[in-house]
């Protein structure tokens, strides 16, 4: 018998998620799009992950690993998908039932596409806090690599990519501690066209164990990396060096900014370091240095001052 393939192969990569697992999986099998398959990798979770998955029998193929972090689980199911579309949902996350349909549609519009961005919106509890992120930040549409860089408002949970383009791009770097999608939307981003759409179609749920809440100066040193990163992995970005040292300076130093405002001097000092390295003449980085070494009562003195 000729087995034949999904359009789309849906892949959800989760860790201790018993929480909110179950939300994710049943707003999938709610898709008004039905010629999907989905993938549940379970990275090594200790919770009762297990069962919730099991507990949805035939209806979805499950691949348990021992914990390898969410890169390794997303290249476990990228090896296993058949599916022409690829399309991640974080297992915190919620699509609205007709996330997969709009956004084929949408593919089939603009076939020069290889990543379809559906808007989506952040919340806590009953709480909007994001009501569109690609408003937010900004998003466009087209050959995007310089934009994705200063900004990525590209989330695994709202993309849906051409299986193609991850052939091109390879797979996800792993060991990493935050970025290691960024870096994969770069690489695919330097070959293909991105769209992204005004529509909400997905809710991405804030809460205490979002990785992108954690350590925030491991997270900030890893941005910085990947900015290295990214240099050697696309030529595009290597031809443009200048360019990239500028995007990685405006980051440090907004950043640097941000922790003298909060009057955390030692935190604004690890962000000047690396915007000096990245333009070490620049002398907004030079004055802010000299702030950054003020003591923490004349900084809290100044703040009080100024916000009289």
């Amino acid at each position: 018998m000729i087995q034949v393939s999904p359009r789309v192969s849906v892949i959800v990569c989760v860790y201790n998620c018993e929480r909110y697992l179950a939300e994710a999986l049943d707003s999938v099998f709610a898709q008004t799009f039905r010629d999907f398959e989905l993938i549940v990798v379970d990275d090594g979770s200790t919770d009762r992950t297990p069962e919730i998955v099991a507990s949805y029998g035939a209806r979805l193929r499950a691949i348990h690993q021992r914990n390898g972090g969410v890169s390794a689980a997303r290249n476990a199911g990228l090896r296993a998908a058949r599916g022409e579309w690829i399309a991640f949902l974080d297992a915190d996350d919620i699509w609205l039932p007709v996330k997969l349909e709009r956004q084929l549609a949408a593919a089939a519009e603009h076939p020069e596409a290889g990543i379809i961005v559906a808007d989506m919106l952040q919340f806590v509890g009953e709480r909007v806090l994001v009501p569109s992120r690609n408003r937010a930040m900004r998003a466009r549409s087209g050959m995007v690599l310089l934009d994705v860089l200063s900004r990525n408002w590209i989330c695994p949970s709202a993309a849906l990519v051409r299986r193609a383009c991850y052939a091109d791009a390879g797979e996800f770097i792993e060991g990493k501690n935050w970025g290691e999608d960024w870096l994969m939307w770069l690489r695919i981003a330097s070959k293909h066209a991105v769209l992204s759409m005004e529509e909400i179609l997905v809710r991405y749920r804030v809460h205490d164990s979002n990785a992108s809440l954690r350590t925030p100066a491991v997270q900030f040193e890893t941005i910085m990396e990947n900015y290295d990163l990214a240099l050697e992995m696309i030529p595009q970005l290597a031809a443009q060096r200048a360019k990239v040292r500028a995007v990685q300076y405006r980051v440090a130093i907004r950043r640097a900014i941000d922790d003298i405002t909060a009057v955390d001097p030692y935190a604004a000092r690890q962000k000047l370091r690396w915007a000096r390295r990245a333009r070490p003449c620049a002398p907004a980085a030079r004055l802010l240095s000299i702030v950054a070494w003020t003591p923490v009562p004349v900084l809290r003195f100044c703040k009080y001052c100024w916000g009289k």
